[in-house]
């Protein structure tokens, strides 16, 4: 597992990237945000595809299970 924590006096953001309990292949990236000051925070989250790779075969038994 993967953990970074980027921290201030108002803000925290964690970001934790690791593998699927049951779809191995899949990785999955989690992001927790805590403001506990008083101005509003608003995130910015981009998520670009990757070109399916060789080495890699999406099955529809694995398509049915991220949906």
């Amino acid at each position: 597992m993967f953990v970074e924590e980027l921290t201030t006096n108002d803000i925290s953001v964690k970001i934790k990237m690791f593998a699927h309990r049951v779809i191995k292949q899949l990785l999955v990236t989690m992001v927790t945000v805590r403001n506990v000051g008083d101005v509003p925070v608003s995130l910015d989250i981009n998520s670009s595809r990757v070109e399916d790779t060789e080495d890699l075969e999406v099955t529809h038994e694995v398509n049915q299970s991220i949906g």
